[in-house]
């Protein structure tokens, strides 16, 4: 990186003034003490690293399920957002294109390969704020849906664990619990509780210390719920 600034006219001064003063960013860094851009920065690391440069992120090419198994603190920390996938490959934007451990952990959760595209920093924190928005709202849609009329899961018959191995990440119960972590992680809910009763399940949030329901679904469907959760805890 050294040798790609010197390149770019930056003296070893400002180099090493940009690294004791990055504080974690040091493509900001580097635009404060030299005024290098960070989206020259970023287009200097794509072509430093062999990869694709955009300036921002197309909110049109997200797809919202390729974030299901991630936090939005995991992408911030680790400068990724996976923006979509299809059976072979996931198109990943990246601020850091020559940290290979973020690629690494996402080649082994997806079991797919990585398309890194390079993406300046601020830019990126834009879209990963955009995607996880647009994430939960579609996950509180998919919980309205669900607290209006339930009947759409009940119609498709009880789901056992076997059924819920192999099924579908569109069948009603992976949304529906895909939906509810969805919308705890965007409401920083610290737990969860689902909760059975005669007639009713009882989903509830604990948010800044207090328990908030925010679902009731048929009893019926409690067990579906539960299986679902212990196969995505492994």
């Amino acid at each position: 990186v050294d040798n790609l600034l010197l390149r770019a006219g930056l003296s070893a001064e400002q180099i090493s003034e940009a690294r004791r003063s990055s504080d974690g960013d040091l493509a900001a860094s580097i635009e404060k003490v030299s005024g290098l851009s960070q989206a020259r920065f970023a287009a200097l690391l794509a072509e430093r690293a062999g990869l694709p440069f955009v300036a921002d992120i197309d909110d049109d090419a997200l797809q919202p399920q390729v974030l299901e198994p991630l936090t939005i603190g995991y992408c911030r920390r680790n400068r990724i957002l996976p923006i979509n996938a299809n059976e072979e490959r996931v198109s990943v934007a990246t601020s850091d294109p020559l940290a290979p451990g973020p690629f690494d952990d996402l080649r082994a959760l997806y079991g797919l390969d990585i398309d890194p595209i390079v993406v300046p920093a601020p830019a990126l924190a834009q879209g990963i704020d955009r995607a996880f928005d647009r994430a939960a709202t579609l996950s509180a849609d998919v919980i309205d849906e669900i607290a209006e009329a339930d009947a759409f899961i009940l119609d498709a018959g009880p789901l056992e664990v076997p059924d819920l191995l192999e099924a579908d990440d569109e069948a009603p119960i992976i949304r529906l619990v895909n939906s509810l972590l969805f919308k705890a992680a965007k409401d920083r809910a610290s737990d969860i509780h689902i909760e059975p009763y005669e007639r009713n399940s009882s989903v509830r949030m604990r948010i800044d210390g207090m328990l908030v329901e925010m679902l009731a679904p048929d009893r019926r469907i409690h067990a579906a719920m539960v299986s679902r959760i212990k196969i995505m805890a492994g």
